[in-house]
């Protein structure tokens, strides 16, 4: 069954609904609801702290979630059951009898094309046995990958992983800087995972992998997905870049700097060349204590001539601590 298909099924089995979290992740499920015109069956918006939220969110209350009163109308939570069984349960201790696991709808389309796409791919490889093609590729590379967590997770997919995609999505604001006009360039893609969670909100988006197996699995999803606007290259970084004629709009660099082997002032050199008039770089460091030249790739950045406009801690993995800097070049 597909994506859709589930997302359907759920809307025909319940009559209305309260969705957990006023993030980015949550308008966008809100947003699925307006697509389809069924905005009535959304009760509104639960938080953990009201003070921390706005009052209304697209006219919809958002109210703190042991106010609820009616605890069996099903609740779409945002967030992953893997990463967050704390939300889960505290819900189920307040009295919640009826919650969903919701974030893997999160990159769901309901466009034409994706509507097709999702409901093609029936008749072919199950997504289960698509898994299996993907840890028998992974396995040949790697033995110890045949059952481990994959790098990335793949909410469109129910595929979890190390670092989850979704809440990178989120964590990175990445809804304030993509636009359906927008060229991406990722640069060390490896499974393609984020790459084709973002392709529904951008025109095009290029991953460029130098190890050819992870292509090859991201091209495998991607054609079983018949997203179209993704492509996956097997190249060498330090040999692309000297051919590449295009400019991109957004630019994510995400901890692939140290095996690139180029240093901070023609790393940033080349990336500002290639990066449309106010366009965006995201640029994510390996873990904090051991990237000691981190900060020297975002010195260099500021002097080629980028805006830094934010930066973040993050432990997505729960393990590690990374820093993801905001880039912008000038018009």
């Amino acid at each position: 069954m597909s994506l859709i298909d589930e997302w359907n099924e759920l809307l025909l089995r319940e009559k209305n609904f309260y969705i957990f979290g006023a993030s980015a992740v949550a308008e966008r499920i809100f947003s699925f609801f307006k697509q389809l015109d069924r905005t009535d069956q959304i009760l509104g918006f639960l938080v953990s702290d009201t003070s921390q939220n706005p009052a209304m969110l697209f006219d919809k209350p958002v109210v703190f979630y042991k106010d609820v009163t009616d605890k069996a109308t099903c609740v779409l939570i945002t967030v992953s059951k893997v990463y967050h069984s704390d939300v889960f349960d505290e819900l189920k201790r307040t009295g919640f009898s009826n919650l969903c696991e919701a974030h893997p709808f999160f990159s769901m389309d309901f466009s034409p094309a994706a509507v097709s796409t999702a409901t093609s791919s029936e008749g072919l490889l199950s997504v289960e046995d698509l898994e299996k093609n993907v840890r028998t590729l992974l396995s040949v590379r790697n033995p110890a990958f045949s059952d481990a967590l994959f790098y990335q997770s793949y909410p469109a997919l129910g595929w979890f992983g190390d670092r989850p995609t979704d809440e990178r999505f989120q964590i990175y604001g990445l809804d304030q800087y993509l636009s359906s006009e927008y060229s991406i360039l990722d640069i060390g893609s490896n499974l393609g995972f984020f790459d084709l969670t973002v392709a529904p909100y951008v025109k095009n988006v290029l991953g460029i992998e130098f190890d050819p197996t992870l292509v090859t699995i991201a091209e495998k999803v991607s054609d079983w997905q018949k997203i179209r606007n993704v492509q996956f290259l097997c190249a060498d970084y330090n040999e692309w870049i000297q051919e590449t004629p295009d400019t991109y709009d957004v630019i994510f660099s995400f901890a692939v700097h140290i095996w690139l082997d180029v240093s901070p002032a023609d790393y940033s050199k080349q990336l500002f060349s290639i990066t449309a008039p106010g366009g965006y770089l995201l640029f994510e460091s390996q873990t904090i204590e051991t990237d000691k030249k981190f900060s020297d790739f975002c010195n260099h950045f500021v002097v080629q001539g980028y805006e830094k406009i934010w930066e973040r801690t993050i432990r997505d993995d729960g393990r590690t601590n990374r820093i993801i800097v905001l880039f912008q070049k000038p018009q």
